[in-house]
């Protein structure tokens, strides 16, 4: 890692010279592509602002990524992303026309970094970018791919926190009509992609669904943070519950979390009484979690809140 950041800076430095090998080593060395990638990465964000001194340069970059947006591995899409989002702050025009051509690939991985790499874009110079082309990055929550689906999420709650562009009519009502009943459907544990692998003694559970489930209580959560108004609680509160019977710790704590903050915001606090009547204890002890650990790791993580609140 260390490397790969001073790889980068050297390559910054005189790019003219050093540029052209390492885009050679990313296409022989393939047992390095994350960390050459991380480089390019560098090369990039050093020239950002300074267009003109890169502008030369940038197509010769942006192929070698393009290269890369359907290798097998998570990491290295995620670089690809990251970096054609610093490229499209230089060079927007291309750039975009690009990811939104790539929405339309037979390819999930292709259409997944073209969306990831939406949120890495967002800047006072791609605003105007941004808002033309996020409606149909937005439709990419009903994707078939859950790959693809994770990112669109992650990429809205990245706008809905940096942006006020989820204030359009347009937007407005895709979030109304796709985004939050999508994010809805995903809390629930999806069947279809979870295995139980038995290895002896020990069952493992493979879940596929897990890292979408996580990306879409975070991007309500950020809802009901930022513009609770678009909600109706009584159905936020229906779904979300989901979350404490989850299979998964990370998701329960999360869920928690999320009322943690809705108990802290006097405008929401009064809308917890949707949940009379909701998930009782015999229930969440039925599911034979641990419940005491994972509160355990709740009240952990808000120690230092609690802190702060004089009446605590």
């Amino acid at each position: 890692s260390s490397a790969s950041y001073a790889l980068g800076n050297i390559a910054a430095g005189n790019i003219e010279k050093y540029l052209p090998d390492l885009l050679s080593l990313l296409e022989s060395k393939e047992q390095f592509t994350y960390l050459l990638l991380r480089s390019v990465r560098e090369v990039i964000m050093n020239f950002y602002g300074r267009g003109a001194e890169v502008g030369q340069y940038t197509s010769k970059i942006f192929a070698a990524l393009v290269r890369h947006t359907n290798s097998k591995e998570d990491a290295v899409r995620g670089e690809v992303a990251e970096c054609l989002g610093w490229i499209a702050k230089i060079e927007p025009d291309k750039t975009f026309k690009f990811l939104e051509g790539s929405l339309q690939s037979k390819d999930a991985f292709h259409r997944a970094v073209a969306v990831g790499a939406l949120r890495f874009a967002l800047g006072k110079e791609t605003k105007r970018h941004v808002a033309a082309h996020l409606p149909k990055f937005l439709s990419m929550f009903t994707d078939r791919d859950l790959e693809v689906r994770r990112q669109a999420a992650l990429t809205f709650d990245t706008v809905l926190q940096s942006t006020e562009l989820m204030n359009m009519a347009e937007n407005s009502d895709v979030m109304k009509k796709v985004v939050v009943p999508v994010l809805y459907r995903e809390l629930k544990p999806n069947e279809a992609f979870i295995k139980i692998i038995d290895a002896g003694p020990v069952k493992i559970r493979d879940d596929k669904h897990q890292p979408l489930r996580r990306a879409a209580f975070d991007a309500l959560a950020t809802i009901a943070q930022i513009c609770a108004y678009r909600l109706n609680m009584k159905d936020f509160y229906a779904y979300t519950m989901q979350g404490i019977l989850d299979a998964d710790e990370e998701i329960v704590v999360r869920t928690w979390d999320m009322y943690f903050q809705i108990v802290s915001n006097p405008g929401l606090s009064s809308s917890l009484k949707e949940l009379a009547g909701g998930v009782s204890r015999e229930e969440i002890e039925g599911k034979k979690l641990e419940m005491h650990k994972i509160l355990l790791n709740f009240v952990k993580k808000k120690m230092q809140t609690l802190k702060g609140v004089k009446e605590s």
